[in-house]
């Protein structure tokens, strides 16, 4: 790693991209070796129909047909699974291109999708660089990229686009370029559904800028702009219901589509209590006050608290989302990759003395120049072994989760568990 901190950051970057797309792409031909037959096609798939299977089959729909003018309904009138619950930025970028790959879903969507991948990472470098030294801010980047859903950042889904897009919108953030963050903020808004947490983490950082101290700081044009991301971030929340309501006249229409999976209405942070129920019984209520507690430990751990209001206000943000609306499932694991800028503090060691806030007025320039090994190994995370340990974990675990939830494995009442 220290050599490729001597190179140009972009061919930095690009090496650790590729590096670990070799590395998912070997795991997933090897498990594809031992695939059944699926819903999806015969046994043992090409590498494009195995990369095109669970979620990227309902991104497919939209690309060749968008969506529905109604929201499908059984005859009890719940909704069916429908291709509202999936936002059109990624797969309507690959209708956009498809012509130039001969207009069918693949190889465009493959295409892509590793590009998403390739920006995604240089998007993260940038985020990690402004908070900590060059060769820790490649560690960050490359521990992200082979940790347990490393294969994201080469699927046609959605999550390699919107990391991009997210770590644009941070560093946007933190950097006091709010104009800049807006247009942005919209767009990842649709392209996961992460609307409503960016909106809950604008109105923090509006309100930790509007602290006496901080306000100073703040120039007529600054104060302007993080009013407009504010407002766009707001917007982001409510664009994709509303979108959906007004192609279905159903104002409903994307709530209904999103519960479908959950077999229910949705219920704020009823879900996590359900589960936690079926696990420990009586018992129930340790389990969700464990995972609270180690959710505040996380937030309140000194080296992420020193990453900045910015990366702090996202990370408590989209944590309490994800506590209040989304039902704990083997998706889960999935769903836990925007909080990718916090593996900056595991690069570093968790050690706040190496991390400079985003928001930093000389953010490059305060980071730690005490002696050579700030800028070794050994100085990111306490001995050179410790970073490696964290990415042989990382690969093994993508391995495991490919093994166990990318392949199709019919349960005994039919379907499967979703990654």
């Amino acid at each position: 790693m220290r050599a490729l901190a001597r190179a140009p950051w972009p061919l930095a970057v690009a090496a650790l991209y590729l590096f670990s797309r070799v590395i998912s792409t070997v795991i997933l031909l090897a498990v594809a070796q031992t695939q059944p037959a699926s819903p999806w096609g015969e046994a043992r798939p090409s590498y494009l129909s195995y990369i095109s299977i669970w979620d990227a089959e309902w991104y497919q729909r939209i690309f060749a047909v968008g969506y529905p003018d109604a929201v499908p309904r059984a005859s009890d009138g719940s909704a069916r699974a429908n291709t509202w619950a999936f936002l059109p930025v990624f797969p309507l970028l690959v209708r956009a291109v498809a012509p130039l790959f001969g207009g069918g879903w693949m190889p465009a969507a493959s295409v892509v999708a590793v590009l998403a991948g390739l920006a995604a990472s240089l998007a993260m470098f940038a985020l990690f660089e402004r908070m900590m030294r060059k060769e820790a801010a490649l560690w960050a980047t490359l521990l992200v990229l082979c940790c347990p859903v490393g294969l994201l950042f080469q699927a046609p889904y959605a999550e390699g686009l919107h990391v991009a897009l997210l770590a644009l919108v941070l560093l946007c953030l933190g950097t006091r370029r709010f104009f800049a963050a807006a247009p942005l903020i919209l767009v990842a808004a649709l392209t996961r559904p992460t609307g409503a947490p960016m909106a809950l983490a604008l109105a923090v950082l509006a309100l930790a800028w509007m602290r006496p101290a901080a306000r100073a700081r703040l120039s007529s044009s600054d104060f302007a702009g993080l009013m407009t991301a504010l407002v766009a971030a707001f917007a982001g929340a409510l664009a994709w219901p509303v979108i959906a309501w007004l192609g279905t006249g159903e104002p409903s229409a994307y709530t209904d589509t999103e519960t479908v999976w959950r077999g229910g209405p949705l219920e704020l942070f009823q879900p996590w209590a359900e589960r936690a129920r079926g696990l420990a019984g009586e018992g129930w209520w340790a389990v969700c006050l464990i995972l609270a507690l180690g959710a505040a430990a996380l937030l309140a751990a000194p080296a992420v608290r020193r990453m900045g209001v910015t990366v702090w206000a996202w990370s408590a943000s989209y944590i309490l989302y994800l506590a209040a609306v989304f039902d704990p499932q083997t998706s889960t694991i999935r769903l836990l990759l925007p909080l990718f800028p916090l593996v900056g503090a595991a690069a570093v060691g968790w050690r706040s003395a190496r991390i400079s806030p985003l928001e930093g007025e000389a953010a490059q320039a305060a980071r730690p120049r005490a002696g050579r090994s700030a800028g070794t190994s050994a100085g990111l995370a306490g001995a050179p072994w410790g970073l490696w340990a964290w990415l042989a974990v990382g690969v093994a675990l993508q391995a495991v989760w490919v093994a166990v939830l990318w392949r199709w494995t019919e349960l005994p009442g039919g379907g499967d568990y979703p990654p």
